[in-house]
């Protein structure tokens, strides 16, 4: 059918879907890795698993992708129980590390192979490939083969075979962790702005604090297979769920309950084994003496532009506690320099984990 000299064609319906993950429980050989897991992914939700290596994120989206069965548990995408689906049942797309691109095949092959697998009619193919080449700024490669590109045009290509499926779910495994810092950012920005369009719920995997804070609408901080605290990224780093999830994600100063004198202005003389969450952003550093201020000595500073970041080692009654502050522009022009005193300011209010 064509309209206006166009040629029309009727894609298929898309169904997203949520992630609902029941008591899900992982093993290798006689190694528990994953014990007792539950899990809620909205439809349309950005989440991300973040964890250092070995905590399970991987194995988990793995487990979701269908590529590892689980002990016992049970995964549902929508109201569809997917437990034991094998993963080609499962419409997911998967972007992986290392591209997984066919070296063999042209640009648009490549991108193709899944509706080809799907038995999508040559035209609609045809059309479906070139938005997906044109959505990731891909459309004059789409004759050079995976040897002919650099590692960001493969991981636009991977991710507009990914998408060109029209995939209920998205599941990324450190899809930037291979490209460079400037290309980690365009990349960020191109995968937030086609999951915003689609509205594809997406499951992305990374160790990196920065991306998940930047791109994601929850994120699922993972230690030793089971998850620390779910939240917004504001709610994960402004109010931490206990000090493992107060020191990964972001930067830290975890200073002992009983240090009273940084509390003062909240009036909360409560001592407990607990601690107060500093973050290196909310202390103020000063040359000269100030009213609140605890003397300390500069023991490092590292210019890094945009901020100084110095540390600092403050003795308080009979204990000496290593402290990072980070004095954005233009407060950081005070150029303090290692050995100098200074005076430091305590934020108001504190966060206890």
């Amino acid at each position: 059918m064509t309209w206006n000299g166009y040629i029309c064609v009727k894609y298929p319906v898309v169904i997203m879907s949520d992630i609902s993950i029941n008591n899900l429980e992982i093993q290798y050989e006689q190694n528990t890795v994953i014990k007792q897991l539950s899990l809620h992914i909205e439809q349309g939700c950005f989440f991300t698993l973040l964890g250092p290596s070995g905590c399970g994120k991987t194995t988990l989206l793995r487990t979701l992708a269908g590529f590892i069965a689980p002990a016992s548990g049970e995964i549902r995408f929508g109201q569809q129980d997917v437990t034991r689906l094998p993963a080609h049942k499962r419409d997911i797309g998967l972007v992986f590390q290392d591209y997984a691109l066919f070296p063999h095949h042209h640009v648009a092959d490549n991108v193709g192979y899944g509706l080809k697998a799907r038995g999508i009619a040559r035209d609609e193919l045809q059309v479906r490939v070139d938005e997906a080449l044109e959505q990731v700024a891909l459309s004059d490669y789409r004759d050079r083969f995976p040897a002919q590109l650099s590692g960001g045009q493969k991981q636009r290509v991977a991710l507009a075979r990914a998408l060109v499926i029209k995939p209920r779910l998205l599941l990324m495994d450190e899809p930037l962790s291979n490209l460079d810092a400037r290309l980690r950012l365009q990349m960020r920005e191109l995968i937030c702005r086609l999951q915003r369009e689609s509205g594809i719920t997406t499951v992305f995997v990374t160790h990196d604090q920065e991306e998940a804070l930047a791109m994601s609408d929850q994120i699922a901080i993972m230690q030793s297979g089971k998850i620390e605290q779910i939240g917004t990224p504001k709610e994960v780093y402004a109010t931490p769920a206990n000090a493992y999830v107060a020191d990964f994600i972001g930067s830290a100063n975890l200073l002992p309950s009983h240090v009273q004198k940084t509390d003062a202005h909240s009036g909360n003389n409560e001592a407990s084994q607990k601690q107060w969450v500093v973050r290196p952003e909310q202390l103020i550093l000063r040359r000269s003496a100030h009213p609140d201020c605890q003397q300390v000595l500069v023991r490092s500073a590292q210019y890094l532009g945009h901020k100084t970041s110095y540390q600092v080692e403050w003795a308080h009654e009979g204990e000496v506690h290593q402290l990072q502050v980070d004095s954005p522009y233009p407060h950081h022009q005070i150029e303090l320099n290692e050995g100098d005193r200074a005076y430091l300011a305590f934020p108001k209010r504190m966060h206890r984990v």
